[in-house]
C-alpha cells in the first residue's frame, strides 16, 4: 500500500509528501494474536489453562495468556500466589511449548500488605508528600504507595525485582495497568519525587 500527496501547480502533477511504504510492526508477530485472561476475581492456574483449552477446542489461535492482578500474593509484590498458582513455572513452560507467551500486571503502586513494602518505605522509596512522608492513595486494589520514579535508587530496586521475575519464571512481557493517573491525588499535599 502506497501513501502520497500530489497537487497540481501550473498544470504539472508534484508530489509534497514522498511516497510511504507499509513496514511490518517493530513488535513482536505474537502481539498480533488473540489475548486471552481470567478476570482476577476467577483466575487460578486451573481457570487460565481451561480458558486456553477451551480456545483451542475451538481453533481459536492464542498468541498470549495474560496473568491478571491476582497472580501476586499481595499487589506488586512480583512474588506468585503459590494457592492460586501452584505451579506458575510448570504452567508457563507448557504454554510457551504450545507458542503461547505468558505476560503478568502489575503497576508501581505498593500496598503496605505486601512482602516489599517495608523495604520500600524505609529506604524512601516512595512519593512523599509536603511533610516528606510516603503517601498513600486510593486505587483500584485498596491503598498503596507510588514508586518515586524521579529517585535512580527506587528505579533500580524495583527494576531488580522485575528482572528477577522475569529471569526466574521467563515470562515475555507485562500488562501495565495505567496507575499513572493516581498521581493527581498526590498533587494537593504536594507531591515530591526525589531531592
Amino acid at each position: 500500500c502506497l501513501l502520497a500527496i500530489w497537487v497540481v501547480s501550473a498544470g504539472v502533477w508534484a508530489s509534497i509528501v514522498a511516497p510511504a511504504r507499509n513496514r511490518p510492526a517493530s513488535y513482536a508477530e505474537w502481539a498480533h494474536h488473540h489475548w486471552v485472561w481470567t478476570h482476577a476475581r476467577q483466575a487460578t492456574q486451573e481457570t487460565q489453562e481451561a480458558l486456553v483449552r477451551g480456545f483451542q477446542e475451538r481453533d481459536i489461535e492464542v498468541g498470549a495468556l495474560n496473568c491478571d492482578s491476582s497472580w501476586q500474593s499481595a499487589k506488586n509484590s512480583l512474588k506468585w500466589d503459590l494457592e492460586r498458582y501452584p505451579e506458575p513455572k510448570k504452567m508457563i513452560d507448557e504454554l510457551h511449548r504450545q507458542g503461547i507467551r505468558v505476560t503478568t500486571w502489575v503497576t508501581s503502586v505498593i500496598n503496605p500488605d505486601s512482602p516489599n513494602f517495608e523495604e520500600g518505605a524505609e529506604k524512601e522509596f516512595y512519593l512523599k508528600d509536603w511533610s516528606g512522608n510516603y503517601t498513600l492513595v486510593k486505587w483500584w486494589h485498596g491503598w498503596g504507595a507510588m514508586l518515586d520514579y524521579s529517585n535512580p535508587q527506587a528505579v533500580d530496586w524495583w527494576h531488580t525485582q522485575v528482572r528477577a521475575h522475569l529471569e526466574t519464571y521467563r515470562i515475555d512481557g507485562w500488562k501495565l495497568d495505567g496507575s499513572d493517573p493516581l498521581i493527581l491525588q498526590l498533587l494537593p499535599s504536594g507531591c515530591n519525587g526525589h531531592t
